[in-house]
């Protein structure tokens, strides 16, 4: 198992995280509310559908709890004992950057929504929305970050790929670059429609 990006047709997903209209009816009058315009179900079709794996859903994991210690302050992160690499992750970040310092405009829109049940939309909004276990984030506030984040780390996110096994152990800040890289380039090749994790 691990998580995908793939390019959807808005009112396809929007049918298979809300089985009723009325609840896709809720759904859709808060979003326009919170984006600041009417949004309707048919408004991002897509004829297209390309998908790409992103690595594990620890891999994925590695990469928010980057942006989540960089970001935030005040964090107070901590894992149970079975969370040996995200533990791991968390103490190799301590010791290579300053906690809750760096602005990367626009983290939220990955440190506020899931990794599942997400939905990124082609337009510009602040802040992610959460419905009902359901997550929106904006497709060019989220490629904003990661550009901010290649800024603040010091990477190429156009560059190849990083080697992650390192003498001892991993790399945990080569592998939340990676990650990083395959969302940038898939976000960015597709960039004009819905792109869903799954």
């Amino acid at each position: 198992m691990g998580l995908d990006l793939s390019t959807t047709d808005f009112n396809r997903w929007l049918k298979s995280q809300f089985k009723s209209s009325e609840k896709r009816n809720r759904f859709l009058k808060r979003l326009s509310a919170h984006v600041g315009q009417p949004i309707s179900a048919s408004q991002f079709a897509s004829r297209t559908e390309r998908s790409e794996r992103v690595g594990s859903y620890t891999c994925y994991g590695i990469f928010y709890i980057l942006l989540e210690y960089l970001t935030i302050p005040n964090c107070d992160t901590s894992f149970s004992q079975d969370e040996d690499i995200e533990t791991a992750a968390l103490e190799q970040f301590k010791r290579a950057f300053p906690k809750g310092t760096s602005l990367i405009r626009h983290s939220e829109h990955f440190t506020r929504t899931g990794d599942t049940d997400t939905i990124f939309l082609p337009i510009p909004f602040d802040s992610p929305l959460e419905f009902e276990e359901a997550f929106v984030g904006s497709l060019p506030m989220a490629l904003d970050a990661l550009r901010q984040l290649s800024k603040v780390l010091d990477f190429n996110l156009a560059s190849e790929y990083e080697e992650e096994l390192i003498e001892g152990g991993y790399s945990y800040v080569a592998i939340a670059r990676n990650v990083a890289r395959v969302l940038y380039r898939f976000f960015g090749k597709n960039s004009r429609t819905c792109i869903a994790y799954s």
